[in-house]
């Protein structure tokens, strides 16, 4: 009996261990590491700065996206924030802009207000990547936060509960 006992300790401690090292890994993968225009490869710095057309450009970040490294910049052009993340070869990888619920297409105007229903709409983006263009919702209200990803055509593609987790906003 106290061998079974033993036995089992040792089994939850063996997955203790494994849970926290599986989740140090993921936070390494996540990493972002802020850097400077300059230090980044010329031609991602070129595709950066030619998309930020003389705007002001915000920070420059190095990030994995999916196991590939890309460099994100923030950048502030009049009214909107916009973000790009290129490769190091200068590719845009993906395009960002917080927009006003105005600025959306009919359908997916529409479509987010349904979704939305007596919920505040807190931010809007417009996303172009690999082509395909989408908008994320940030809706929030009854004690709950959720990231609603519509297609250009309004259908909802996406859900993600952000309840509590503001800082991946």
């Amino acid at each position: 009996m106290q061998k079974q006992h033993i036995r089992i300790q040792y089994v939850i401690t063996l997955l203790g261990v494994a849970t926290l090292g599986t989740s140090f890994i993921a936070k390494a993968a996540d990493k972002e590491e802020t850097v400077t225009i300059e230090s980044i490869p010329a031609a991602a710095a070129k595709a950066i700065k030619d998309s930020a057309a003389g705007a002001k450009i915000e920070k420059v970040s190095k990030e994995n996206d999916e196991g590939k490294t890309v460099f994100e910049a923030k950048i502030t052009k009049k009214e909107h924030v916009e973000e790009v993340s290129v490769n190091a070869d200068g590719k845009i990888v993906s395009e960002e802009k917080v927009i006003s619920l105005g600025e959306a297409p009919h359908a997916v105007r529409k479509a987010v207000e349904e979704a939305a229903a007596s919920r505040k709409v807190e931010k809007l983006e417009r996303v172009k990547e690999n082509g395909n263009v989408t908008f994320e919702a940030l809706i929030t209200g009854n004690s709950k936060r959720e990231e609603v990803v519509f297609s250009a055509e309004g259908r909802v593609v996406w859900r993600e509960d952000k309840t509590g987790d503001k800082a991946k906003d």
